[in-house]
């Protein structure tokens, strides 16, 4: 394998642009065709994507687009590394385009609990690439790999709307006060912290805070690691969301509402469904029952 390259400062979107059109042209990026609803839900508008070939998981298992991480350079997906701790990829299988993984370039498994070069790592490719970045760590939280990778994709979320969907929920919480707060539009446990846009300025100074507001979120939920094999593991699944504004975690119970497999991105208030008897599920009991149903019940 060749060397792999780095992605220095201001090469990341040059990089993606370049590297979907590799990826497109040798069909190795595999785009999900869907519809999109919206649900409205407790005031919050739910973007509910169907995929129109009935079926939003790859056939080959490459759910990152990766069989064997350690060959990402390899790829017509791999973009470049991010310092000396990550690979960058893009998504093999997505809704969108420009899909970013963050994988570690030495095998840590998903259920070990974040570190602070995961989220300097986050914080270089937020400090280029406006973005929702998230974690799902295991799979009840809807990991589809065991190798430890974060996840980003580009705002907004869809061509209709501006904004992430969740964050009219949030929108209520205030920016003083309490580090770490509820969010009163949200009816299940959860952690939420703001952060300053111009944070990411600095990636090194954004990764420090940000792993610093992590580690109080997790202390605040009752969610202390154990070691296990010589590793810090997560006491319990959960998703981690990271914008440019907020944070915010959610601990998990289940990985799926009836069939729905629920990830990270459907607490930002995205979800993608299979087919018809989903969104009528979805469109039946709520998305936000949804959630809350795969979620711990809020104190």
């Amino acid at each position: 394998m060749e060397r792999a390259i780095t992605l220095d400062h201001g090469d990341l979107c040059r990089a993606i642009e370049s590297g979907v059109r590799r990826a497109s042209e040798s069909r190795a990026l595999q785009l999900i065709p869907t519809d999109e609803i919206t649900l409205t839900d407790q005031g919050v508008e739910f973007l509910v994507r169907r995929a129109t070939n009935g079926n939003s998981r790859p056939v080959d298992g490459a759910e990152v687009g990766l069989n064997g991480l350690a060959s990402s350079a390899d790829t017509d997906l791999y973009l470049g590394g991010i310092g000396d701790t990550h690979h960058c990829v893009l998504k093999k299988s997505s809704i969108y385009t420009s899909h970013l993984l963050l994988v570690t370039q030495q095998f840590e498994p998903q259920e070990t609990l974040l570190r602070m070069r995961d989220f300097v790592a986050l914080s270089t490719c937020l400090h280029e690439y406006d973005g929702i970045g998230f974690y799902d760590a295991g799979p009840i939280a809807g990991a589809k790999a065991g190798h430890k990778h974060l996840q980003l994709v580009s705002l907004p979320l869809s061509s209709n709307s501006t904004s992430i969907p969740i964050a009219t929920a949030l929108s209520n919480v205030g920016a003083s006060g309490t580090r770490i707060r509820n969010a009163p539009g949200l009816p299940f446990a959860h952690a939420f912290g703001r952060v300053s846009p111009s944070l990411f300025d600095e990636p090194l100074r954004a990764g420090e805070v940000t792993y610093d507001l992590y580690v109080d979120m997790m202390e605040m939920l009752g969610m202390r690691g154990t070691r296990t094999d010589a590793e810090f593991r997560q006491p319990v699944p959960y998703n981690l969301l990271i914008t440019r504004n907020w944070m915010l975690l959610i601990p998990r119970i289940k990985a799926c509402f009836q069939t729905l497999s629920i990830d990270g991105l459907a607490f930002a208030g995205s979800l993608l469904v299979d087919n018809q008897e989903q969104v009528d599920a979805l469109r039946k009991h709520g998305p936000m029952s949804a959630l809350t149903e795969v979620s711990r019940a809020r104190c």
